[in-house]
């Protein structure tokens, strides 16, 4: 049984892009299967300074995805993060 892909939706709380993207993609049929962690950049080292201005970050490893996330965009960058891992 393969390993299951973690994604993880960088914000902050009270964030009205954030709590979208996040209904976003708890509706995504395509991500059925994988883990969604969301994290606030405001508890973590430098998260503010790192992603403060670009949140909602969408990351898969190293790979990250930017503001603004809608359907098409994630499903193109989770397709090709699944090919590539």
């Amino acid at each position: 049984m393969g390993e299951v892909k973690t994604l993880a939706l960088l914000g902050t709380t009270d964030c009205s892009l954030c709590e979208s993207a996040l209904d976003l993609l708890m509706s995504m049929p395509e991500l059925r299967g994988v883990r969604l962690q969301v994290i606030d950049v405001t508890r973590i080292d430098d998260g503010v300074e790192r992603y403060g201005a670009r949140v909602p970050v969408l990351r898969y490893s190293k790979h990250e995805l930017d503001a603004p996330l809608t359907r098409e965009r994630v499903s193109a960058w989770y397709r090709r993060i699944a090919q590539s891992v």
